[in-house]
């Protein structure tokens, strides 16, 4: 990573020989602490380090001479991606003696210290590697951003006045830096000055009038035919602003899980240039929730105003107000992301008294992502002394062409404080519940930032997608008919839709990034007679998330006990915690009795779960082997096998045996199926 290389002062002729390769791992051992990175590519990086890692600390160690010290900055480097923190901190620390003027020493240090969540401590790393090189654009950054995060508003002023006087090209690398104009703002402001760094100002006015103000929004924004509508007393009115793709990906799903969880709603979807694919999923919008479907489009030029993403999350505040002021026979308002994903009651909010403005409300996070317009309800009294100084904030904001990503939670941000102020009552939703991240059975929501491939909410999804496609009676799928069936009866013809997106995954790192934040019910976490410590999947979980482990085999689970932290039992019967999730990998296919075991695991208390089983649709090459001229044959399998499954006999299984919904089908691991399902629902 170019931020490491330039802090290498004393080493800058070792870097200049490095082989290509060990550069390549350090930028990439960089680029994968980000908490946004998928578990599979750190996995895949963490065993590309350990072969090096392994090898003797001498000076020859990497074909090329070195001393000692500089070694073993490298190697800190190398179990801090292998997340060995105790092990990376000793090695920087051998660096450090050697070379005490190197920022490179405080910046691994400071890594260290986020990764251990300690930010006090990464605070004065940080501020030590700034002492030696004050001027450091990167550096400057860093301490801007953890010290707005410690709420530090003096140190965040002067880190980030530097950062951002300062150019330096490895800027570009540093994802984060697009907040640190943000760090400056929230400084200025926290610290009674008024922020010229992104926005105006950060007053909300007192003299908006709410009708001068919707004039305002459409005299400037693109014109929207808005359609009449009757009978709204005693309604929920519900928005979402989207573009196209998103529509068509995420949107409908979205609608049809909050249709599933929620009463007495009218939903309005707001089509951003639509194109001609979205007039037929309008329609079935018609067709699927009748009269109760407002749906209005508009053509925008965003050149005009601001950048597509910014005016998406900003711009439908303006929106949601002047179509609240048009619909406004409404009892409450609720603005929707289009990528949500509705996972339970939303009765608390919805219906809840007295009712309240919500938000959801981060409160470790700096100002300007803390408070999210993604899900925010607004009682109809709150229109016009809450939603209007939102909606004027942003659209000055865009008219000044000053706008910028955050320019939502911005304005909410500064019209909540003023509401506040002026005695309102703000009811702050829980993360946790209402924008889950981790995907856990008893959140109302689930949202995603830039993984909207995350498995189980991919599977709700394509469930909820699916579901719209059948209830609006559309055709949209193609019906594959190979010539080799045709003319069957169609009473031996199962159609079915099968995911293959997920064929060559890595099966360990798959499942931990499935699980990771949740709790978790492994049933046959043995893997008996052929334990193997060393790759055993369970203690390989058992790291990366809370889970308890059921097995049949007692020589089995006493070779796992001393490797793992969560509980073990031989039945079923004993798993009496409530699960997020149950994970039933290579099992089924060994029990005796399928319906025995699946009603004994319908007992446990848990929301989702995940089976695999071999496929012997993908094993029917590599696993059964005829003699040509002969009559040998020679089947691979484990002894215990009674059977062999295929995308239709798991899922008729499932079906025949159980009342759970199946959410999703797929190709898994080269060898076998995969199969999602949902224990039980809450619905209206």
């Amino acid at each position: 990573m170019a931020v490491v290389d330039d802090y290498r002062v004393q080493s800058t002729e070792y870097l200049n020989n490095l082989q290509p390769y060990w550069i390549q791992l350090i930028k990439e051992s960089f680029f994968i602490i980000e908490p946004t990175s998928s578990v599979r590519l750190k996995d895949h990086i963490r065993q590309r380090l350990y072969d090096v890692i392994k090898a003797p600390q001498t000076s020859t160690f990497l074909g090329i001479g070195a001393d000692i010290a500089t070694i073993s900055f490298f190697v800190s480097v190398g179990w801090l991606v292998a997340g060995s923190y105790r092990n990376a901190r000793e090695a920087i620390e051998h660096f450090a003696e050697a070379y005490p003027k190197d920022p490179a020493a405080y910046f691994i240090k400071m890594y260290i210290c986020i990764m251990e969540n300690n930010y006090e401590g990464a605070i004065n790393e940080a501020d030590r590697a700034i002492e030696l090189r004050p001027n450091d654009v990167p550096l400057n950054a860093f301490g801007a951003y953890l010290n707005c995060f410690a709420r530090d508003y003096q140190k965040t002023l002067r880190y980030s006045k530097k950062a951002l006087a300062g150019e330096d090209s490895r800027t570009s690398i540093l994802k984060f830096f697009r907040y640190i104009p943000f760090c400056l703002m929230q400084a200025e402001s926290m610290l009674g000055l008024n922020s010229k760094a992104l926005i105006d100002n950060t007053i909300i006015k007192d003299d908006v009038d709410p009708d001068l103000h919707l004039k305002e929004i459409l005299d400037y924004l693109p014109s929207v035919a808005t359609p009449k509508f009757q009978d709204l007393s005693g309604r929920v009115y519900a928005f979402v602003m989207t573009d196209s793709v998103y529509f068509k990906k995420w949107a409908l799903a979205m609608l049809m899980s909050f249709s599933e969880h929620a009463q007495d709603v009218t939903y309005h979807v707001h089509l951003v240039n639509p194109d001609e694919q979205c007039e037929a999923l309008v329609n079935g919008l018609g067709k699927v929730f009748g009269e109760n479907i407002i749906v209005t489009s508009e053509l925008i030029d965003f050149e005009k105003y601001c950048a597509p993403a910014v005016y998406y999350v900003a711009a439908r505040l303006c929106r949601f107000y002047q179509f609240a002021k048009e619909y406004s026979g409404f009892d409450s308002y609720v603005m929707l992301d289009a990528d949500l994903i509705i996972n339970g009651s939303l009765d608390e909010v919805l219906y809840g008294q007295p009712q309240r403005p919500a938000f959801i409300y981060f409160r470790d996070e700096p100002l300007w992502d803390s408070l999210m317009g993604g899900f925010c309800f607004i009682p109809k009294d709150n229109l016009e002394n809450l939603l209007v100084w939102i909606s004027n904030f942003v659209l000055r904001t865009i008219k000044s062409g000053r706008a910028v990503w955050f320019l939502d939670i911005v304005a909410i941000f500064f019209a909540v404080e003023k509401f506040e102020a002026r005695g309102g009552v703000i009811k702050c939703l829980e993360p946790d519940v209402y924008c889950d991240l981790n995907h856990c059975s008893g959140s109302s929501i689930w949202a995603v930032t830039n993984n909207k491939n995350a498995f189980l909410y991919n599977a709700k999804n394509q469930f909820y997608f699916e579901q719209f496609v059948e209830r609006s009676g559309m055709d949209m799928r193609d019906i594959y008919a190979p010539s080799a069936i045709a003319g069957m009866d169609a009473y031996w013809v199962r159609n079915l839709i099968v995911d293959k997106a997920f064929i060559n995954v890595n099966r360990n790192a798959f499942f931990a990034e499935m699980c990771v934040g949740k709790k978790v019910l492994h049933v046959g976490c043995a893997d008996y007679p052929i334990t193997n410590i060393d790759n055993n999947l369970h203690v390989y979980l058992d790291k990366i998330c809370d889970i308890d482990g059921c097995d049949t085999q007692e020589e089995g689970l006493a070779m796992l006990r001393d490797h793992v932290a969560g509980r073990l039992f031989s039945s079923l019967s004993h798993a009496d915690a409530a699960y997020d999730l149950v994970l039933v990998p290579e099992v089924i296919e060994h029990v005796d009795n399928v319906s025995n075991f699946l009603n004994e695991l319908d007992k446990v208390n848990f929301r989702y779960v995940v089976i695999t089983v071999p496929d012997a649709y993908l094993c029917s090459k590599t696993h059964f082997h005829n003699q040509a001229n002969g009559n040998a044959f020679v089947e691979l399998n484990h002894p215990d096998h009674n059977c062999w499954y295929s995308p239709y006999t798991i899922s008729n299984v499932i079906k025949k045996y159980t009342s759970w919904r199946i959410l999703k089908l797929a190709f898994f691991d080269q060898r076998s199926i995969m199969l999602v399902a949902e224990k039980s629902i809450v619905a209206h």
